[in-house]
């Protein structure tokens, strides 16, 4: 965002999309906010700009945006995924937090009230809302869902690799193992695990080994068949005798 989309923003005042802050007062109240964008449909909020539309700026920009990077993750259940943006405009500095649409629905802050946006204000979802919050989320891809607590050494790079050259006959190098990752929905946007990740190198390795026991299988009846023709062609041999 530029200053003249900025001040084109702001001039439209707040609304579903927009929110406007002069500080953080408190880790709650943000972490209120940014829920609330995540379960309806997403928005902006611009810190360092009063009700009124009048451009405080923020100080300690760089500690203001760890702050929120914190928030974001630790406030919010589960971790949401802001875009942090400065804009500078006579001098003072403004910080636009975009908040995407959650594909995790329905979030709630770590004190666990779940809100949502409404006009141009934050409320608590009434337990209609709540359900059709998680009804909604049935439609959403379950597989898709980001395992927070596992990291990339969990899954097998190798049985990835394995995957894609016998199946996909691509050679993966490990600069593009997490992009391939990425876009087969093995990794998140954020690099981590996916339930499909999990559960696709889970059956990856299942597959290799039903066949390394059905080659087992096979590797035994040659032995047998050997073992059955020595024998034979022995009889054979001893009755022209």
């Amino acid at each position: 965002m530029d200053i003249l989309e900025l001040r084109e923003r702001i001039l439209k005042g707040e609304d579903l999309h927009t929110e406007f802050k002069e500080r953080i007062t408190d880790n709650e109240d943000l972490a209120k906010s940014i829920v609330g964008f995540a379960n309806t449909d997403g928005g902006q909020i611009i810190l360092g700009v009063s009700d009124d539309g009048d451009i405080i700026g923020v100080e300690n920009v760089d500690e203001t945006i760890r702050r929120i990077d914190d928030v974001a993750y630790n406030r919010c259940e589960p971790p949401i995924s802001v875009i942090i943006e400065t804009v500078i405009d006579n001098d003072k500095t403004v910080i636009i937090i975009n908040v995407p649409k959650g594909d995790q629905r329905p979030y709630r802050t770590s004190s666990g009230n779940y809100y949502i946006r409404s006009a141009n204000r934050f409320r608590l979802a009434s337990r209609e809302e709540l359900l059709r919050l998680f009804q909604a989320t049935e439609s959403i891809y379950y597989d898709e869902t980001t395992i927070y607590k596992a990291t990339l050494k969990d899954l097998d790079n190798d049985a990835f690799r394995l995957f894609m050259k016998e199946y996909m006959n691509i050679e993966v190098s490990e600069e593009m193992l997490i992009n391939y990752m990425k876009n087969l929905k093995i990794l998140s946007k954020d690099e981590k695990p996916t339930l499909a990740g999990i559960l696709f190198l889970v059956q990856i390795l299942n597959s290799l080994f039903q066949q390394l026991k059905w080659l087992e299988h096979i590797f035994r009846v040659l032995i047998f068949l050997h073992h059955h023709w020595t024998k034979r062609k022995s009889q054979v041999e001893f009755l022209k005798l």
